[in-house]
């Protein structure tokens, strides 16, 4: 229970904060809750890290461009269209 009786200040003691009841899910509940997040956590690292492996890739593949070919125009691979956005 909260001591506010429409004060600008609230009278919120020990007490009253000791006495605040919290739901908490059973045990089991809780382990599922952990290995979800783990789970979610472990997943978020690897997609991470493939990330950086593919930057990696991608970055080695245009230098590997830049030194092999020749330099080539745009205007040869492109042409212009109009799209409309309706």
């Amino acid at each position: 229970m909260l001591n506010s009786w429409g004060s600008a200040r609230e009278n919120f003691n020990w007490e009253d904060m000791c006495n605040v009841e919290i739901p908490i899910p059973n045990i089991d509940q809780q382990r599922k809750y952990v290995a979800l997040y783990k789970g979610l956590f472990n997943n978020q690292k690897v997609y991470e890290n493939s990330l950086d492996n593919l930057q990696l890739i991608c970055d080695t593949y245009i230098e590997d461009l830049i030194k092999k070919e020749e330099p080539k125009t745009l205007g040869d691979y492109i042409q212009q269209s109009i799209l409309s956005l309706k």
